[in-house]
């Protein structure tokens, strides 16, 4: 039997792939699963339950976050700007790592 081109009869170029080529065969059935699921696992993790994910954080946590996101910056206690907490007091080397 002659290869089928696609295009011209989508179930008889299944039919040959199946016995003659079963990679391509599968890879079509796999590749066209991707687009459908796109369209349909979201409307089914919605009705399920599955809400939205936490927003992740952008800032070292510390005392006073920002009450905007956006290009405001403000300044902690110790007066750097951006949302991070630094240890206070002198840093602590730690030993046995010399060179």
């Amino acid at each position: 039997m002659a290869p089928v081109e696609f295009f011209e009869a989508p179930a008889k170029y299944f039919r040959w792939a199946i016995r003659q080529k079963p990679a391509i065969f599968w890879a079509l059935v796999i590749g066209t699963m991707g687009p459908v699921m796109a369209f349909t696992v979201p409307p089914i993790r919605t009705y399920l339950g599955d809400g939205p994910r936490p927003q992740i954080p952008l800032t070292y946590p510390s005392k006073s976050p920002p009450t905007d996101r956006g290009s405001q910056r403000w300044r902690n206690e110790e007066g750097a700007t951006g949302g991070v907490s630094f240890p206070k007091g002198p840093r602590k080397i730690p030993q046995g790592y010399d060179d």
